[in-house]
């Protein structure tokens, strides 16, 4: 049974979280502030930014989501509940769990917690070129075949 629940995360400037994969998540919303926050200031190298983002969304929708961030590729996701020392990590490229799978084991540990706030941390153990290659071919998967003009 799908549950509504709340995503967050939260990550420095500089840190091995992959900000796109929070981005991709549907109804996302993120902020950023300063270490010392204060406004950036273009030549403050002690200055660091920091980020925080969430967003709601069903167990079903964020199953989707890591089945297909995950699938095929070097990257790890780890769902947990802060305060609380309970969490669920999911990693490619071996990776063989179907979403109705992932999403009940997501219902799991929000029933059996009886919280809804997850926290994520998503990484990409990708090369550079990895991740552009898969950035690639999902933009081609996106787009409608097309024959040449003048067959």
């Amino acid at each position: 049974m799908a549950r509504d629940i709340d995503v967050s995360w939260g990550y420095r400037e500089g840190s091995d979280h992959d900000f796109y994969f929070y981005k991709s998540l549907p109804g996302a919303q993120e902020s950023w502030s300063t270490s010392d926050r204060q406004p950036p200031l273009g030549g403050d190298f002690g200055q660091v930014l920091i980020f925080v983002g969430g967003a709601a969304l069903s167990s079903t929708t964020l199953a989707a989501a890591i089945k297909a961030y995950i699938e095929g590729r070097k990257r790890k996701i780890t769902v947990s509940i802060t305060g609380i020392d309970r969490r669920i990590e999911y990693e490619g490229p071996n990776f063989s769990e179907d979403a109705k799978t992932i999403e009940a084991m997501i219902d799991k540990l929000v029933e059996e917690t009886e919280r809804n706030d997850l926290t994520l941390h998503a990484v990409s153990h990708e090369t550079s070129k990895e991740y552009l290659q898969h950035a690639e071919r999902s933009a081609e998967n996106q787009t409608p075949d097309r024959k040449p003009s003048g067959s």
